[in-house]
Formats: C-alpha cells, structure tokens, sequence
C-alpha cells in the first residue's frame, strides 16, 4: 500500500475521533437557586376531599425562597395557617382565587415547620392540617434559615 495513502486513511479516522471528543464536552450548566417561588397547586378530584401538588415544601429563608398557591380546578380556597404554631407569614390566612392565579403571601418571617389546612372559599374544610387516616400527608411549610 502506498505511504501517502495509508497517512490519509489514519488521518481520517483520528480527526474525526478528535472532532467527536471536541463536541462531547460537558458544557456549564447555570442556574440560579435564589429568588425562587415555588408554586403549589390546589385541586378536588372527582369525588374527593381537595389535594395539593406538594404537600410539604421546603422553602430556604437564606435563598430568598418563596411560595405561591394557585387553584388547578377553577374553584376557590383558602389556605388558613390558623393552627397553634400559627403563621410564618404576616397574615394567618389568604385566598386562592378560582383564575388560576398566584397567591403569594410574601416571603417567610420566620423559620420551622408550619401546618395549614384548606377550606373551600366560604365553604367547608376540604385537607385538614393534621391529614387523614387515607391522606397521612399534612399540608406543611418546612422553611429553614
């Protein structure tokens, strides 16, 4: 075989082999983990007590972390965080309104674990703050400093 053939034929495969191993890099992922609101969706399967997305969250006082409630069904709640700890926010209890939007309380004022109920708007108590005998996951904040 000719020399200069055999160069091209090696020199082929190896630029391509250095071309694949270029292009296969890790890249940098960036994200950012502060300022974060985390949505929590509230809704009432068909025949049952209301649910949420995510039962407990944690949220991190130090981060900025935040959270937000917003209705999935198009009905009204409200979160009532009238429990004997209390409220890690200013008010005890707010709205979510039946639009699907957002309701932000603010950020947290205080840190540890916090259990709330939900009510339908003006109606009765649909997810007990202590959870049931076939939902034992209590609605709860757990914020940390």
């Amino acid at each position: 075989m000719n020399p200069y053939r055999t160069s091209i034929l090696l020199t082929i495969p190896l630029s391509m082999i250095l071309m694949m191993g270029a292009s296969c890099r890790p890249r940098e992922v960036s994200f950012n983990v502060t300022n974060r609101l985390i949505k929590v969706g509230i809704y009432t399967p068909s025949g049952g007590d209301c649910d949420l997305d995510s039962p407990v969250v944690t949220l991190k006082m130090g981060l900025n972390h935040h959270v937000a409630w917003y209705s999935i069904d198009q009905r009204a709640y409200t979160v009532d965080f009238n429990t004997p700890k209390g409220s890690p926010f200013p008010t005890k209890s707010f709205l979510v309104k039946s639009d699907g939007s957002l309701e932000d309380p603010g950020k947290p004022t205080t840190d540890g674990y916090f259990q709330y109920r939900i009510t339908y708007t003006g109606g009765p108590e649909c997810k007990p703050a202590t959870g049931t005998a076939n939902d034992p996951y209590d609605p709860g904040l757990h914020i940390i400093k």
